[in-house]
């Protein structure tokens, strides 16, 4: 299980961007947090996979607080790929840093093996998320956090890339949070929203848009 309790972040003691927020990932289980921009999503989202430590409280993985020192079971996929691949490095040298996709994984992901010889500038933002997602797709990932992971995407490309996505975390009992803007997508592919972090960040607004139509 991929827990946090009662962690805060902020940049100082006067505004916490994050506060006191108890939240649970169970393996296997696939989690929705929904939330206008400007609230805390993708700072929490940082604060579980390690890239920020909290002001208060810890995360604890599968018993454990996250490893510093080698490959962390919690990863982090951002909506912009370009940001975590060396524009130096052709990009079959940036995944194999971490280890090589199967075939199969690249077939699933409708990724041309030709990508891996070329510079992340020579591809399009669709085609570089499906690269980094293909990076944290091994066994040694635990819990994927998707960060508006296809938000970039087209329909068709977006199915498939979820449709990927569930498969491997099925077969290795993978746990999944969404981060999304995208209510519809959430509902459709979660097993459930968690409210312990949205139901501080839901606006009228937006509780408008989730309102039943008359």
């Amino acid at each position: 299980m991929l827990e946090c309790k009662a962690i805060s972040y902020g940049y100082n003691d006067d505004s916490m961007i994050i506060n006191d927020v108890d939240f649970q990932l169970n393996p296997g289980e696939v989690v929705g947090l929904p939330g206008p921009s400007g609230q805390g999503k993708t700072t929490f989202a940082k604060v579980l996979a390690g890239y920020l430590q909290p002001q208060t409280g810890a995360v604890i993985c599968d018993g454990a607080p996250l490893p510093t020192d080698s490959y962390c079971p919690v990863q982090l996929l951002f909506q912009h790929p370009e940001n975590a691949l060396n524009p130096r490095w052709k990009l079959g040298d940036s995944i194999a840093e971490g280890y090589t996709p199967s075939p199969s994984i690249l077939g699933k992901l409708n990724i041309d093996p030709k990508w891996l010889h070329r510079y992340p500038h020579e591809l399009s933002g669709g085609e570089l998320q499906r690269l980094a997602l293909a990076r944290v797709m091994t066994e040694k990932t635990r819990y994927l956090i998707a960060d508006e992971m296809t938000a970039m995407l087209d329909p068709n490309t977006q199915a498939m890339v979820w449709n990927a996505v569930l498969g491997w975390a099925r077969k290795h009992d993978v746990g999944i949070l969404a981060i999304s803007h995208d209510y519809p997508l959430l509902h459709r592919v979660t097993d459930r929203i968690d409210r312990t972090f949205a139901k501080e960040v839901l606006t009228s607004a937006i509780r408008q848009e989730l309102r039943p139509a008359a």
